[in-house]
């Protein structure tokens, strides 16, 4: 199984405009989130089915979420997943 963690922007409130984009990032990035979720989520590596695989996602503001796998059982998972 995959653990994804999301690091969402923060809101400071001090201006709406900068408010609306940050809302409307983490909104991209959780979707792409969820989309990963449910495209790779379930795999498993066939050789080390318990090993606690990760990938980090960040919002980024304007921008595409960018993904970072940060852990992995072998070079053969990441061949699985890609």
């Amino acid at each position: 199984m995959i653990r994804f963690d999301l690091k969402l922007l923060e809101d400071e409130g001090n201006n709406p405009a900068d408010s609306e984009a940050i809302s409307k990032s983490n909104a991209v990035a959780q979707h792409a989130c969820n989309h990963l979720k449910k495209l790779i989520g379930k795999k498993k590596c066939r050789k080390h089915p318990s090993s606690p695989n990760k990938i980090r996602m960040f919002a980024i503001l304007g921008g595409d979420p960018k993904a970072e796998l940060v852990s992995y059982c072998c070079p053969a998972f990441v061949k699985l997943i890609r």
